[in-house]
């Protein structure tokens, strides 16, 4: 009989690449996929820890998953991922139902897992943190558009974030090995590349030959079969502008910059140890925005974190109502363990922090309603996704200013004929639902 595996991935787009690394070996070994955790020999659990909402999470779905594991016919439950890096010791001695706890990277720990033999407890191993010759990966969502990590780990120092205490130091991958599998990518359909690592604009930078994010680009731009490469999690560092021809050019990186701010005020980008002021911020958008045509500017920013007062976070709204960045995420403030920010006076109260969320949030969204409104009417390209979950008839695709999954969509009707995914389509919106538009087929 055929043994199974249930993965599931939790958090972001670059712990996902991580699973789809998993489930390739989990397939050289002779496993099927399934979606249903009773019905597998093997579940496996990616978990996230950045924040407490991502440690909740995952621990409430291991103990659902552990549950699944008694009434099904599971045999293994594997904990693997940020939580099982940080917490292995814990996560053993309180969760009995767990058989093994695999710190990041550590693929051979799985495939002995697989295959039944005894494992080793360790931590994070470096050398196998990306995909080799040795290591591929199985693509979970779509077929056209796909995550590459470019590196792990983090050198920055912000206040308030144990991502390096968790995956250690800045590590890039060689650029080999990412043309390599991204030529792979393209030969086999997919259209659209996105580029993450916790430090996009470090790239390159701990390699033995120096090599920067712009020498990648300049052999990525050259792949046939992409349409699109879009590139994530740019710390806003002294290297964006060095990255302007590429994103103003006519290939397929696309003049969308992800960069993280944080907040705005010098005060709070010193508490936070941002490393740059509100100065060098307002620099950056300006000559992005006067040297890349069709820019689309996404960011986030940390509301209620210590010592946040009410005049900073006016400063904050403020500042998103002159600059009206195109894309906006708030995140509440969590106190992380072993970080700085956790150990500062002045915490915010919860009920405080919830409050500026809400109002943070509720000022990004009409930023970006305004900003749909202008689109109606408008013909634009997009690229189709596939089958709408919104209703039959209806298809998902996305603008080049839409990332997957965080950026909203464009719901298309009324087409003559089904939409391929991965193709492309001019479509006319009609509509505008929130962060999402409607449109339909242009004749």
């Amino acid at each position: 009989m055929t043994r199974t595996i249930h993965l599931v991935s939790l958090g972001c787009p670059k712990n996902r690449v991580d699973t789809e690394m998993m489930a390739d070996v989990a397939i050289h070994e002779g496993y099927r996929m399934t979606d249903d955790p009773r019905e597998a020999d093997v579940i496996v659990v990616n978990t996230c820890a950045f924040i407490e909402d991502a440690k909740r999470e995952s621990i409430s779905t291991i103990f659902d998953l552990a549950q699944a594991k008694t009434a099904g016919r599971c045999r293994k439950l594997v904990v693997a991922g940020c939580l099982a890096e940080r917490y292995a010791s814990a996560i053993a001695e309180q969760m009995p139902q767990v058989d093994h706890v695999m710190g990041l990277g550590r693929l051979e720990t799985l495939r002995a897992a697989l295959r039944g033999a005894p494992i080793p407890r360790g931590r994070r191993d470096p050398r196998i943190d990306f995909p080799t010759a040795r290591y591929g990966r199985m693509q979970s969502v779509a077929r056209h558009s796909a995550f590459v990590k470019i590196g792990d780990g983090c050198n920055r120092r912000c206040a308030f974030c144990a991502i390096p205490a968790i995956r250690g130091r800045a590590r890039s991958r060689p650029v080999a090995s990412i043309v390599s599998e991204i030529r792979a990518l393209a030969s086999a359909g997919v259209r659209e590349i996105c580029l993450v690592s916790q430090d996009t604009a470090s790239y390159g930078r701990d390699l033995a030959k120096r090599t920067t994010l712009v020498d990648l680009l300049v052999r990525l731009e050259r792949i046939q079969g992409l349409d699109w490469i879009r590139v994530l999690y740019l710390y806003p560092d002294r290297s964006i502008p060095s990255l302007v021809p590429l994103l103003a050019g006519k290939g397929p990186i696309l003049p969308y910059v992800d960069l993280p701010m944080q907040h705005v005020t010098d005060r709070m980008l010193g508490i936070m140890r941002r490393g740059h002021g509100r100065s060098h911020i307002l620099r950056t958008i300006d000559r992005l925005r006067a040297q890349v045509p069709d820019l689309t500017l996404r960011t986030t920013f940390i509301v209620g974190h210590p010592q946040e007062t009410d005049d900073d976070f006016e400063a904050l709204l403020e500042f998103l109502e002159e600059q009206r960045p195109d894309r906006i995420g708030i995140l509440r403030y969590s106190a992380e363990e072993g970080t700085r920010s956790a150990l500062m006076p002045g915490q915010v109260p919860r009920s405080t922090s919830a409050r500026r969320l809400r109002l943070a949030r509720g000022l990004a969204g009409r930023i970006l309603e305004k900003k749909n409104r202008g689109l109606s009417g408008k013909v634009v390209q997009v690229m189709v996704d596939g089958p709408s979950t919104e209703g039959p008839y209806l298809f998902d695709a996305r603008l080049s200013s839409q990332a997957p999954e965080v950026d909203g969509k464009v719901v298309v009707a009324r087409s003559e004929r089904p939409l391929v995914p991965g193709s492309m389509a001019t479509v006319r919106v009609t509509r505008v639902m929130g962060a999402d538009l409607l449109a339909d087929v242009e004749p």
